[in-house]
């Protein structure tokens, strides 16, 4: 017990390790505010993606899809139920905290990123009981959560900069695709199938590693290029609207 209580702690130290240098490499109160505030969003997506997953699930079961075809099922309970409940609550958690402030693409990414860590640590401590030390681990090291939302940021923080909202459904979709994809794979009745489908989750998982650390390299590159550290004015944009509302 002892064991596996201290494999979990171990299997936090990546995601807070990521938080803690976050949070450290800028000064300003507004921008640690900011981390805190991304990183508790995350906790707090738990209960609206419970309340979202369920009610995808009543959908399924209204429908009788696994009575149909189970592989049927099987798609629609790890690409609906929980890839795109996941994705789209931690997706809104973002938006809420970008609402009425400035901020730069950088920030979107590492705002978006904070978001799946917080989300991540909290979905750790179910999946820590009945499982195994390495299990633990190598979800610790691999971040997906993390990991999505650098793909998700970094294509959200594009379609605000560049005013282009095909990037930001792009960014999306990839994420969901990614989550879908890595829980379907891993699915009893699916591994069963063939030989080569657990090659899958696992070359998902060495990619969200490599995402990782491509996001750690993003970070330090990108504070010294202005297209990511320029303001993204979200509340002009909205005064300047409302203000040509008023005048029309």
């Amino acid at each position: 017990m002892i064991i596996l209580v201290l494999a979990f702690l171990a299997s936090l130290i990546p995601s807070l390790g990521i938080y803690f240098w976050l949070k450290k490499r800028n000064s300003d109160p507004t921008y640690q505010t900011n981390c805190k505030n991304a990183l508790f969003k995350g906790f707090l997506c738990v209960f609206p993606v419970l309340l979202c997953s369920c009610c995808f699930s009543i959908i399924g079961r209204i429908l009788r899809l696994k009575d149909f075809n189970t592989y049927l099922y099987d798609v629609y309970y790890k690409f609906i139920v929980l890839a795109f409940a996941e994705e789209l609550v931690k997706f809104m958690a973002l938006r809420k905290l970008l609402k009425q402030k400035s901020y730069s693409w950088l920030d979107v990414v590492i705002y978006m990123v904070l978001i799946g860590i917080g989300f991540e640590i909290i979905e750790a401590i179910p999946y820590a009981i009945g499982s195994q030390v390495g299990h633990m681990i190598v979800r610790g090291i691999t971040i997906m959560h993390g990991a999505m939302g650098f793909i998700m940021g970094y294509f959200y923080g594009k379609a605000l900069q560049r005013k282009k909202k095909g990037y930001a459904v792009l960014g999306f979709v990839l994420s969901w695709l990614m989550h879908g994809t890595y829980d379907f794979t891993l699915t009893d009745e699916i591994v069963e199938i063939a030989d080569w489908i657990p090659i899958i989750p696992v070359r998902l998982a060495a990619f969200s590693i490599v995402l990782i650390v491509w996001f750690v390299l993003f970070v330090r590159n990108a504070g010294k290029k202005e297209t990511y550290t320029a303001l993204i004015s979200q509340v002009t944009e909205e005064v300047d609207a409302s203000a040509k509302n008023s005048t029309v």
